[in-house]
C-alpha cells in the first residue's frame, strides 16, 4: 500500500532503459490500484504509443498487456465501443489474443447484445479452439443462448426453442466432453 514510494521509484527508470515499458505498466497499475482510472488510462495509452526496440518482444508483449487494461478501463467507464477498440490491439497472432476476444464477448454481454457475444466466442473457438478458456466459453455460449431465448420470449419475436436447444447441446457436449 505505499504507492507513493513506488510511483516514485518506477518514474525514476529512464526513458532508456531495458525496463522502461515495466516501469510504466507499474505506473499505470498503481494508478488503478489508486482508483485514478483517468490516471491510469492516459499512462496506459501512452505506452501502447511507444516503439519497441526491434529485438524487444517482451517490450511488445508489455504494449499488449496495456491494451488489454485499456480495454478493461474502457469497460469500467463504460465505454464499450473504446473498450473492444483496444481489445482489438492485440496482435492476432499473440498468446493473449484469445483474452481480447474473451473480454470483448463480455463487453457485449454487458451491453446485451448477445448475438454480437455470441460471435465473439465462436472466433475464439476458431482462433484457438485448444485454449484454456474453452470450458468457460462453452458455458458462456449456453448461458448467452438461454438468455437469447429469454429475449425472444419477451419481445415475440424468433423462435426460443430453437435457442434453449442450441443451449441444451452445448451443455451436454461440453459435460460429455470434460466428465
Amino acid at each position: 500500500d505505499r504507492y507513493a514510494d513506488a510511483l516514485a521509484l518506477f518514474g525514476k527508470v529512464p526513458k532508456g532503459s531495458e525496463y522502461y515499458f515495466q516501469a510504466q505498466y507499474f505506473i499505470g497499475t498503481i494508478h488503478v490500484a489508486e482508483k485514478d482510472l483517468g490516471g491510469a488510462t492516459k499512462t496506459f495509452a501512452a505506452l501502447t504509443k511507444l516503439t519497441p526496440k526491434a529485438d524487444a518482444d517482451k517490450d511488445r508483449r508489455v504494449i499488449e498487456l496495456a491494451q488489454l487494461a485499456l480495454g478493461r478501463l474502457h469497460y469500467e467507464r463504460d465505454q464499450p465501443s473504446k473498450a473492444i477498440d483496444r481489445y482489438l490491439m492485440v496482435d492476432r497472432k499473440s498468446d493473449l489474443f484469445d483474452e481480447a476476444l474473451f473480454e470483448i464477448a463480455w463487453v457485449y454481454v454487458k451491453n446485451k447484445q448477445f448475438d454480437k457475444a455470441l460471435r465473439a466466442l465462436e472466433l475464439l473457438a476458431l482462433a484457438d479452439p485448444t485454449s484454456s478458456k474453452m470450458p468457460t466459453v462453452r458455458i458462456l455460449e449456453g448461458n448467452l443462448r438461454i438468455r437469447k431465448a429469454q429475449m425472444l420470449v419477451e419481445g415475440g419475436k424468433g423462435d426460443p426453442a430453437e435457442e434453449y436447444g442450441k443451449a441444451d447441446d452445448i451443455f451436454a457436449k461440453t459435460h460429455s466432453y470434460y466428465v
